[in-house]
């Protein structure tokens, strides 16, 4: 499976934004504390989207840029329903907001079948989805083309940040 994906990354971090190493130290839906993961979204907004979701820091959302990457890996597709059956969840399970257990369990999962990642469904927006690569089981990333985080002011509005 062949899939254009989008990285939000700030700018410090963008060499090293396909290693995994910030998500083993600070965790996410679908990996735990030392387990490496890549988080993609299905387009820039689902990206924007997520960093207003997820940051604390406003000041932070201006510091982003976009990455666009090609991902071609044998990815599990987590919205259809046969997949998320094999792997005993349903699409609620993991998108619960407060909720990670179920979503690692599954990465946890993915990683000792020794899956490349999966497709997962997004919290932020129905009908939307990610993508999470386990770069120690695939790490082929094509990078093609780096752009900064452009957000409308009304959304940056929303979370107290202003454009310098």
């Amino acid at each position: 499976m062949r899939l254009t994906l989008w990285r939000s990354v700030a700018r410090s971090h963008a060499d090293d934004a396909f290693t995994g190493e910030g998500a083993a130290r600070f965790p996410g839906r679908y990996n735990g504390t030392g387990t490496r993961a890549v988080y993609l979204g299905d387009c820039p907004g689902g990206c924007g989207l997520e960093l207003l979701a997820s940051y604390a820091a406003p000041e932070a959302l201006m510091t982003h840029l976009l990455i666009e990457v090609e991902v071609a890996a044998a990815l599990v597709d987590l919205r259809i329903p046969r997949n998320l059956q094999r792997y005993g969840v349903t699409a609620a399970d993991l998108i619960r907001p407060d909720d990670y257990e179920v979503p690692r369990r599954v990465g946890t999962r993915l990683c000792r079948e020794r899956r490349p990642g999966a497709i997962v469904p997004a919290a932020t927006v129905a009908r939307a989805f990610n993508v999470v690569v386990y770069p120690d089981v695939w790490d082929r990333f094509v990078v093609r083309g780096r752009v900064p985080l452009a957000l409308d002011e009304r959304l940056l509005g929303l979370v107290g940040a202003e454009r310098a």
